[in-house]
């Protein structure tokens, strides 16, 4: 398993200072194995031979059992994503975050609807929720037809 993704939390992250307590020792877990990760790739490349912290040590120099750390990791992964993900799903939106972060806002292409669409969504979605229904599109596709609502017949002319 990889923690690298706990790197990308700093502590000053608002999402961080929300975590509750075991979250925060799970990710504090998770970072710490990701820094040896990254000195034992460092000090490889220095022909250094590295020592690799493993949760098993881990659980041992803190004192708990790595059942717990695993929990604790765990935790901190479901606050900070959701629920718990894969490394390729957690790095995913680790990517998808970053290119979203400069998207500007849109609104809801429903003549008079403010609605804002979310920044994660599809850079083609023109509605909101409420106007992306089926009902709202056979609307407005009623409307361009020039389809009567309670015949379906065409609109007469006149």
């Amino acid at each position: 398993m990889r923690y690298s993704w706990a790197l990308r939390f700093p502590t000053t992250d608002a999402r961080v200072r929300e975590l509750s307590r075991e979250a925060k020792v799970g990710l504090a877990y998770a970072c710490e194995l990701a820094e040896n990760t990254r000195d034992l790739r460092d000090e490889a490349l220095h022909g250094i031979p590295p020592e690799r912290l493993t949760v098993q040590a881990l659980a041992r120099e803190e004192d708990v059992s790595p059942f717990a750390i695993n929990a604790a990791i765990g935790q901190a992964q479901i606050e900070l994503f959701g629920r718990k993900l894969s490394d390729s799903a957690i790095y995913y939106r680790l990517r998808r975050e970053r290119a979203v972060r400069g998207r500007p806002s849109r609104s809801c292409a429903e003549p008079g609807c403010e609605t804002a669409i979310p920044a994660g969504a599809n850079g083609n979605r023109r509605y909101c929720d409420r106007h992306a229904g089926s009902a709202a599109r056979v609307a407005r596709h009623r409307l361009r037809a020039g389809v009567s609502r309670t015949s379906g017949h065409p609109a007469p002319f006149g």
